[in-house]
């Protein structure tokens, strides 16, 4: 009898969980729909793409990171593919959109369900900016910095 009792509670539980998620998840969806169809990736990418300059990236950048920030990292992903395939991105631009948006992607969702739960979805997002913008700046600037560091240390000995 403790076993079905547990075992129903759990169902209950976790039926309840999913029931939340699905509240907030559907009408984010529905509008992030919306967003792409009436050309809010497009607005999104054009005022990122100057942006890239500052980031080390090419202007090719911005609709990979604009789509991995609001749709999440599988629609980024197949996009960083398909740039990849052209061959207009070297590997360590490519290294630094994948750490970028492993640190920063799906913000709309993800900060939605986090906020159902009872999170504050501004320290969600600053959060995350923050591990996105210390782990970036780590994988693009910290070995040029180095080298610096390491050609100022062998010239003063």
């Amino acid at each position: 009898m403790i076993v079905l009792e547990v075992l129903r509670d759990g169902i209950l539980a976790a039926s309840g969980v999913v029931f939340r998620i699905a509240i907030i998840m559907f009408p984010v969806m529905v509008g992030l729909r919306i967003l792409r169809d009436r050309g809010g990736l497009d607005w999104l990418t054009q005022r990122l793409s100057g942006v890239m300059g500052h980031l080390k990236l090419p202007a090719d950048a911005a609709p990979i990171i604009a789509a991995g920030m609001v749709f999440g990292i599988v629609l980024a992903s197949a996009l960083l593919i398909k740039e990849r395939e052209r061959g207009q991105m070297s590997k360590s631009q490519m290294a630094a959109i994948t750490v970028l948006l492993g640190c920063a992607h799906a913000f709309v969702e993800e900060t939605a369900v986090f906020s159902s739960f009872g999170a504050n979805p501004l320290i969600v997002v600053a959060s995350r900016l923050t591990v996105a913008s210390v782990a970036y700046t780590l994988i693009v600037f910290g070995p040029s910095i180095l080298r610096t560091r390491l050609k100022s240390e062998s010239a003063g000995e």
